[in-house]
């Protein structure tokens, strides 16, 4: 639904996000804003917490400066124990020349696409190129999008996916099986094992699979927690990558408690993506490579996609 605020403030739903936003303009968008970030047209510092003995609240604002796009604003969304029914994030969009608000998107949905779409650049530029077969560890709404977006930039030949509630993974492949030859595996062994990309989006506290599993040249997309004490990746995978990369290296160095590769010392040091987006040679992975990327959740992406969004509702007025 649209609403219209004094000022010509436009005002956003979940609903409206996915009518205006496809996952390929999503991808391009993100792009640019990494790109943006290698010239240091993109300001994009660690989120922020405001904790009360009841819930937070978290803030991830940015600004991208550039002959093109002039926005700045950020997006707030709480954490509380308790589930609630109403909204918990909005997203508020500022004209980056004049600083007047240009709208407000509520909902989860700019987020999730927004992380999806961040993903789908990481997958574009470090995955092997031509046709792939894809696993997916998890089957909520950053496994959806995560997997959207990696259809939207490779050529997907099958997908396996696995969860442990096994109704949940039923409803995941029902949802794709037009998108895609999709397969509900009984393991998450059946789910790793000779994949060419793996996308693991859990919200597990303990690793939800193992090394040894992984086929050589498996690009991995890594979306759940990765603090030291509770990570859904193996803490030895850091010894066997070839490569580890995130959206946003300080975002990764913020965390409390730590990252859990900041423990492994002999791992590659973890690169920013913008290295490579950036980079006008493309990047080579070497034969039997595993690539690894971090999602952390570079800020200011949300207010790049949603000023696109707010950009394409104004337009159908």
């Amino acid at each position: 639904m649209i609403f219209h605020c004094g000022g010509g403030i436009v005002v956003l739903d979940n609903e409206e996000v996915d009518k205006l936003l496809d996952m390929s303009s999503a991808v391009e968008l993100v792009e640019n804003a990494i790109t943006a970030k290698t010239c240091g047209n993109l300001l994009c510092p660690p989120r922020f917490r405001l904790e009360t003995s009841r819930g937070n609240l978290v803030f991830t604002s940015g600004a991208i400066v550039d002959p093109y796009v002039d926005v700045l604003g950020f997006r707030v969304y709480s954490t509380f124990p308790t589930s609630t029914s109403g909204e918990t994030q909005a997203t508020m969009v500022y004209d980056g020349k004049t600083g007047v608000i240009k709208g407000i998107i509520l909902g989860n949905r700019l987020g999730a696409l927004r992380t999806g779409a961040i993903g789908g650049v990481a997958i574009k530029h470090l995955a092997k190129e031509g046709v792939c077969e894809v696993g997916v560890l998890g089957t909520g709404i950053q496994a959806e999008t995560q997997l959207i977006a990696c259809i939207a930039v490779r050529e997907v030949s099958s997908v396996k996916v696995f969860s442990p509630n096994s109704s949940h993974c039923a409803a995941f492949v029902e949802k794709f099986r037009k998108l895609c030859n999709i397969t509900q595996v009984a393991t998450a062994r059946d789910c790793v094992e000779d994949v060419d990309i793996l996308i693991v989006a859990t919200n597990s506290s303990s690793p939800v699979l193992q090394t040894e599993w992984l086929s050589p040249n498996v690009h991995i997309n890594s979306v759940g927690p990765k603090f030291v004490d509770k990570h859904e990746l193996p803490e030895d995978l850091p010894l066997k990558c070839s490569h580890i990369f995130t959206d946003s290296i300080s975002q990764l160095d913020s965390y409390t408690p730590t990252h859990f590769i900041k423990e492994c010392s002999s791992a590659p040091q973890v690169r920013d993506l913008s290295e490579v987006v950036g980079s006008l040679q493309p990047f080579q992975r070497e034969k039997s490579a595993i690539t690894l990327f971090l999602s952390v959740g570079l800020s200011g992406t949300e207010v790049i996609i949603g000023n696109d969004v707010i950009e394409r509702s104004n337009a159908t007025l």
